[in-house]
């Protein structure tokens, strides 16, 4: 970062910023908030463990999401605030020379919520479609970034001797709040968090061998 025509000496009677705000000082919040976002940066969730496997008539796919529960995530959830982790899943047929065709687009969604009398962590939905209670906090981490068995696509629909390809991200969104609520509470949006997008290509033989 370059500043340009900051004083050589700073002192409290000849270099003041707007409101008696002193250089120094503004210097100093700017370094921690740089500190800040690097250390954020380091901790950038991703999407691993993408895997595509026949089931029946369909083809399903289980991922899941890594780095998501950062210290602020976690104090967020503790505080009572329920956050939604929102997966995108795209499926398309790679083209050369053309724009890939979509086949399929999938919206999972996760959302943990923590009762601070019971000391409960409500996980809605769970893999199984419904609501999980736990009480234990790495239970419901596992719950909420441990996605399995979601359809993509009937075997029928694909042809043979074409490439196919998954591709999912992951967002990490705290509840949506009041607008008189969120402007007190600006710190969560620094709860707001997405991966990049993974992609991994089907292996042919689990549609053409059927």
């Amino acid at each position: 970062m370059h500043y340009v025509g900051l004083p050589h000496v700073l002192t409290s009677k000849t270099c003041r910023g707007p409101r008696g705000v002193r250089p120094l000082a503004l210097l100093l919040a700017i370094c921690v908030l740089c500190a800040t976002s690097a250390a954020w940066a380091h901790e950038q969730p991703r999407v691993k463990l993408v895997e595509v496997h026949s089931e029946g008539l369909f083809l399903m796919v289980d991922f899941e999401v890594e780095g998501a529960f950062t210290q602020k995530v976690d104090e967020g959830i503790l505080s009572g605030l329920p956050t939604t982790f929102t997966f995108q899943v795209h499926m398309a047929r790679e083209r050369s020379g053309w724009t890939d065709e979509r086949i399929a687009t999938i919206e999972v969604r996760r959302t943990i919520s923590y009762d601070t009398l019971r000391q409960e962590y409500t996980v809605d939905p769970s893999s199984q479609g419904q609501a999980a209670v736990t009480k234990d906090f790495q239970a419901a981490h596992d719950l909420m970034s441990t996605i399995r068995d979601i359809p993509l696509v009937i075997h029928s629909v694909l042809e043979p001797d074409q490439r196919y390809y998954v591709e999912v991200k992951a967002e990490l969104r705290s509840v949506e709040l009041p607008p008189f609520l969120d402007s007190l509470l600006f710190f969560v949006t620094f709860w707001d968090l997405e991966t990049e997008w993974t992609r991994v290509y089907i292996d042919q033989s689990l549609w053409s061998d059927r």
